[in-house]
């Protein structure tokens, strides 16, 4: 995974989408902890790669670089088979509105495109969104600026700040 900030892969099967906290057994009204069934993986650590066929809940649980704790390895990788040919979303439960789909296509499937073909196509994709940004911030009556306040934590704090 190469991200500054955390995500899952999970796999839905069309169910709704698990909330990403859950209250804290005990606690008060307002304690509340991350849902265990959006934090950790389906897999346990050292079994062998799922295998998904398009029903149930399979989840990367939480990836990040940094491990989540002292000797623990970093969960920043993600492997599931997939048994059938088909369409498989997938979302972000950090970041509902991070979707995808794999496409899965038989070993024998003609006219498939390779990993660069995919690339380019994504890099096109990327560029033209990038582009379409460029132009909404130019015609945006007001710019949003980060600016690093000494106190704040070390992500800093955003200001909206009027354009000149």
């Amino acid at each position: 995974m190469d991200a500054d900030e955390i995500h899952t892969v999970s796999f839905l099967s069309g169910a709704s989408l698990p909330s990403f906290e859950a209250p804290i057994p005990g606690g008060g009204p307002t304690d509340f902890m991350l849902n265990p069934q959006s934090a950790f993986p389906t897999r346990p650590r050292g079994a062998p790669a799922e295998t998904y066929s398009g029903t149930g809940f399979v989840s990367s649980g939480i990836m990040d670089n940094a491990p989540a704790g002292p000797g623990a390895p970093p969960n920043n990788t993600f492997t599931l088979t997939f048994d059938n040919p088909g369409s498989y979303d997938f979302v972000c439960l950090v970041h509902p509105f991070q979707r995808g789909t794999v496409e899965v296509v038989a070993s024998n499937a003609l006219n498939v495109p390779s990993q660069a073909d995919l690339d380019a196509q994504g890099a096109a994709e990327l560029a033209s969104l990038l582009a379409e940004l460029a132009i909404i911030k130019q015609k945006s009556p007001a710019v949003v600026a980060q600016r690093q306040d000494p106190t704040a934590p070390p992500y800093g704090t955003c200001k909206r700040v009027p354009e000149d």
